[in-house]
Order: structure tokens, then sequence, then C-alpha cells
């Protein structure tokens, strides 16, 4: 069964990052998909999204949360499975692990002089 909700969590995750790749299209930011989530039953799908750049956060999941209902039909018409899940996006506007990157390089670099990186 856990092999089934990961076959189901993967295609959802690729249906549901053409269809938000389709609404961010246009609005200066990109969407990824970082995880799903599927219930035990199928009947809710988590989908966990990462926007870059950062500063375009808030102004995503506006849009994301706008276009929730067409990218549920676009699943629908798209999955073939006798339920389909409900779909519910969470934008992850925590932390940006590029920026964290570019920190931890920078004070090593300071750190080590720049010796073996």
């Amino acid at each position: 069964m856990a092999h089934h909700a990961q076959r189901v969590d993967e295609t959802i995750a690729r249906e549901a990052g053409e269809a938000l790749a389709r609404f961010a299209r246009g609005n200066g930011f990109i969407a990824t998909i970082e995880r799903v989530q599927t219930s035990p039953n199928l009947s809710l799908a988590r989908i966990c999204v990462r926007v870059f750049p950062k500063e375009y956060g808030e102004e995503a999941r506006g849009i994301i949360y706008k276009a929730t209902p067409a990218i549920q039909d676009y699943l629908n018409t798209r999955l073939r499975m006798r339920h389909i899940p409900k779909v519910m996006f969470f934008v992850n506007t925590e932390r940006d692990d590029v920026a964290v990157t570019r920190e931890l390089l920078d004070e090593l670099e300071q750190k080590y002089g720049g010796e073996g990186i």
C-alpha cells in the first residue's frame, strides 16, 4: 500500500507541477513542487510549493490559492484514478535554502581564506 501512495504522490506532483507552471508564467516567479503528502485514504493531497524568488511569496500564495479550483479540475481530467484527492497548496516561505547556503559558504571563506573551497 505504501508503494501505491508513493506513486500517487509522484503522479500528483508531476501533473500539479505542469498546471502550476502555467499559472506562474508571466507573474515574475517560478513555483516548484517540493513534496506531496497524500492522506492514507487518498482523499486529500497536501502540496508544498517553493517560490523563487522569495520576495514573490505572498503574491504567489494569492495566485496559487485563486488557481486551486482550476488546478483541481485539471487534475480531475489528467489523473486516471477512481477517486481523485482534493488538493491543498501550502507555499513554503519559511527559509531560502540558497541564501542559507551562500551565508555558510561566505563564513567558511572568511574563516579559511578560500583554501580548499
